[in-house]
C-alpha cells in the first residue's frame, strides 16, 4: 500500500464526524473570548485589573479572551461578574447523526 497524499489525508480528516464540531467549538470559544475582551476594554479595565476583580490571574484572563475556554466554569462566571455581566449557557439540540 502506497503513502497517502496530503489531499487524501485532508479529505479523510474533513470526513471525520468530529471535524465540523471542532470548528464550531473553536468559533464559539473565540466569540465568547471576543465578547469578554470587548466588555473588559469597554469598561476601561486592564487585564491585570480584571483579573484582580475576578480573583484570577492575568494569564487566565488572556487565555479566556483568546478563546482558550478550558477554564473552569466558576472562573468564567467570576470574570463575567467582575466585568458587570453574567454568563448564560444553553444547550442547543442538533440533528442526530445518521447511523452507519
Amino acid at each position: 500500500m502506497g503513502r497517502k497524499t496530503w489531499d487524501v489525508i485532508e479529505a479523510d480528516f474533513e470526513a471525520a464526524p468530529t471535524w465540523g464540531g471542532a470548528y464550531a467549538k473553536a468559533d464559539a470559544d473565540a466569540e465568547l473570548g471576543k465578547q469578554l475582551y470587548d466588555l473588559r476594554t469597554g469598561r476601561g479595565l486592564s487585564v491585570v485589573e480584571a483579573a484582580g476583580l475576578a480573583g484570577t490571574t492575568p494569564d487566565a484572563v488572556d487565555a479566556i479572551e483568546l478563546g482558550d475556554l478550558d477554564a473552569y466554569l466558576p472562573e468564567l462566571q467570576r470574570l463575567c461578574a467582575a466585568l458587570g455581566a453574567h454568563l448564560e449557557l444553553r444547550v442547543v439540540c442538533e440533528p442526530a447523526p445518521a447511523l452507519v
